[in-house]
């Protein structure tokens, strides 16, 4: 992988799972918006938030794993994401203009222990079978 990210945040809007056709292929993705902010000492010793390093960035999660992750997953949800960025080109409905941002492919998304109120373990998975 050429580059990698790893971050911690908060599900900004309410998780969207799609299903797509990707070269004559069924995919779900889970589409998020996440906030990822960071933290910094004020001249008091307090901690607070770091404007300058906090940003929002949209997220995408494929397969069984968005499948699985849209069932948990809500607005508000303290979230780990680990995955790579991507660049996307498009063209702005309104304007016209070429646009062009980037966005994180997860290759996972843990949920913080921060506000969950209970856990159901699933079993190990066989060999071959996919994750």
């Amino acid at each position: 992988m050429s580059n990698s990210f790893s971050g911690t945040g908060n599900v900004g809007l309410p998780p969207e799972l799609r299903n797509v056709n990707i070269g004559g292929r069924a995919a779900q993705v889970l589409e998020l918006r996440v906030f990822f902010d960071a933290y910094k000492e004020n001249a008091e010793g307090e901690l607070v938030q770091d404007d300058a390093a906090s940003f929002w960035k949209n997220v995408t999660l494929w397969n069984s794993r968005a499948e699985r992750a849209a069932k948990h997953l809500i607005k508000g949800a303290r979230v780990h994401v680990v995955g790579h960025i991507k660049g996307e080109k498009w063209e702005d409905k309104e304007t016209g203009e070429e646009r062009s941002g980037e966005f994180v492919v997860a290759d996972d998304v843990y949920l913080s222990f921060a506000r969950l109120d209970s856990v159901t373990w699933k079993s190990k998975q066989k060999s071959g079978q996919s994750q």
